[in-house]
């Protein structure tokens, strides 16, 4: 039998590796979604639409149910659900290795009790 047929062989530093860089990018991200929201934000603020009938139909349908708002709240928290993703696979990858480590063992019990 080959290697492949007897358990799955993760190598938990070349993965925590990855999942580290995964969350500096998240990291990253967080302080650059800061300051566009800031700046998003900002923006909206200065309401370039204007206090004219147009202005105030425009608003009425970007404004509607706080909707800019809404969607750069959810975008600020897009990092930690990022962050979130990395903090699970770290937990996978342990998860995988230790339910592994614990088949082999038991198969390795039943073989030797085979053989008595």
């Amino acid at each position: 039998m080959s290697r492949d047929e007897h358990g799955i062989e993760i190598y938990k530093p070349v993965a925590y590796e990855g999942i580290n860089q995964w969350a500096t990018m998240a990291g990253d991200m967080e302080r650059e979604v800061a300051r566009l929201a800031a700046e998003v934000r900002a923006c909206l603020a200065t309401a370039p639409w204007g206090d004219g009938l147009e202005g105030k139909a425009f608003w009425q349908k970007h404004g509607r149910d706080d909707g800019p708002y809404k969607l750069v709240l959810r975008f600020v928290d897009l990092p930690n659900q990022l962050r979130d993703v990395g903090d699970r696979a770290r937990k996978v990858v342990d998860n995988v290795r230790t339910t592994d480590t614990g088949m082999g063992q038991e198969m390795l019990a039943r073989a030797q009790i085979k053989e008595v």
